[in-house]
């Protein structure tokens, strides 16, 4: 079981399920529930989008630090972070000490096809801007994934339903917890794009 100051970094692409998951695990372990996107938005009273057209993404990425270590302090926190969080080394190692890094991983003709679904009125995403919408997907997940593949654990969420998301992250933290408590850090960066990661899960439920 958790320490107090355990918490759990869901990381991983736009639309692989953090804030979904975020949510459900946080319920079942009783902690508290935050998304830095959300934080930041609150804590800035403008969205995400507008932070990168007026400020551009420098400021932004700013934002996103600050809000992380502000929310790993507090301990017992459940956090779905923005999907280029996980970029910068520091962010890395903040999460590494503090929490169980659990990445959710989705092909790319997934995670388009949930964004075309999503009628919730937020799917505007700065970086997806693109004629070619799948490409740019495909190149920036590519770009990214040598930072995913530090994660603890990585659940791919392409054929799972949220719950079963939920149930495999909660045994990633739990892997993750127990690294932490051994007193190891994972690498603060991958090497390359071929990075192995700790734990990969698949299973056959259908979405």
């Amino acid at each position: 079981m958790s320490t107090p100051r355990h918490n759990i970094y869901l990381t991983g692409f736009s639309y692989t399920g953090k804030s979904t998951t975020g949510r459900i695990l946080a319920a079942r372990l009783g902690m508290e529930y935050v998304d830095t996107d959300e934080l930041i938005e609150a804590e800035q009273d403008r969205t995400v989008p507008n932070i990168f057209a007026t400020g551009g993404e420098a400021v932004f990425r700013e934002l996103e630090s600050q809000a992380l270590r502000d929310v790993a302090n507090r301990g017992g926190v459940v956090v779905a972070t923005g999907g280029g969080i996980i970029l910068d080394p520091e962010n890395r190692h903040v999460m590494q000490r503090t929490g169980a890094v659990v990445c959710l991983e989705a092909q790319p003709a997934t995670i388009l096809s949930r964004m075309r679904s999503d009628v919730s009125g937020a799917t505007e995403r700065p970086l997806l801007a693109s004629a070619d919408p799948l490409a740019r997907i495909t190149a920036l997940k590519a770009s990214r994934q040598a930072a995913y593949a530090i994660a603890d654990w990585t659940v791919t969420t392409d054929s799972l339903m949220t719950d079963d998301v939920a149930t495999e992250a909660a045994r990633g933290a739990e892997a993750g917890w127990r690294r932490l408590d051994s007193g190891h850090l994972l690498e603060h960066a991958a090497a390359d794009a071929d990075t192995d990661v700790a734990f990969t899960v698949r299973t056959e439920t259908a979405a």
